[in-house]
């Protein structure tokens, strides 16, 4: 566990490197999660709770809090909403992991741009797979909950993909094999995640309890998640770094 606990000591270390970084999910949070966030300030429920995450690549306050349910758009500007904001996630992953990937490794900074258009295909084909998977849950009623376990499942199969296709620099589905084959062989692929749950839920504890305070709570809560979410990227970056360099992972 301590040598665990060692990545997210050089995931903060990272951080420090390219503290800025921290702008893009907080942009992100506040532009798509304002309103819900403004509703679940105003709701009138005193809530408290923890939420456990596997690692993520672009980490967001949903990380962290579920938002009350709430609909919002009718399904045509919800379709076109999520194509939107997919496209841009996609191209943004690019350049956030890209430098947390050069901060860690202490490489020579490429530009943010430059590192957005390299992997944006590969990332858009990444975010693609996830909205095919989970639309059949809007549609399943109560085997749902079945389904959503099954997805939990393929996201731990699935949770280095994003950090292979930075690191690795390899083609799509080669990434999404060397993380299936990761997570079936390395007892450490599974001990991180675990470990990365129950600090997520240690934090998502607190956060919780900030989201009652009215517009003040939501602001501290995305500031905090904002940057603890980018560290804890870094931290997963350093260990699947760490794991090519004690096993001598051959490039696929």
């Amino acid at each position: 566990m301590v040598k665990i606990l060692e990545h997210f000591e050089k995931g903060f270390e990272a951080f420090r490197k390219v503290a800025y970084l921290a702008i893009i999910p907080l942009f992100l949070d506040i532009f798509f999660h304002w309103y819900e966030g403004f509703l679940a300030a105003f709701s009138g429920t005193f809530r408290m709770g923890v939420k456990f995450s596997i690692p993520w690549d672009l980490p967001s306050i949903e990380n962290f809090y579920d938002f009350p349910k709430i609909t919002m758009m009718l399904p045509i500007y919800s379709a076109i909403w999520t194509t939107i904001s997919t496209v841009i996630y996609a191209f943004i992953l690019g350049g956030y992991l890209g430098k947390i990937h050069q901060a860690v490794r202490g490489m020579q900074f490429e530009p943010f741009m430059k590192l957005s258009s390299k992997y944006f295909i590969r990332f858009l084909f990444l975010k693609i797979l996830w909205l095919i998977l989970a639309l059949p849950a809007f549609f399943m009623g109560m085997v749902a909950i079945v389904y959503i376990i099954f997805l939990l499942i393929l996201g731990y199969f699935l949770y280095l993909t994003p950090f292979i296709i930075i690191a690795d620099d390899i083609p799509f589905f080669d990434a999404i094999r060397k993380s299936v084959v990761l997570a079936s062989n390395r007892g450490e692929v599974l001990k991180y995640a675990l470990i990365f749950m129950v600090l997520t839920a240690i934090v998502s504890a607190f956060i919780y309890l900030l989201m009652n305070a009215p517009v003040l709570g939501f602001l501290i809560s995305v500031i905090t998640t904002s940057i603890v979410g980018t560290a804890f990227t870094a931290a997963t970056m350093d260990f699947y770094i760490h794991l090519q360099e004690i096993e001598h992972l051959p490039m696929v």
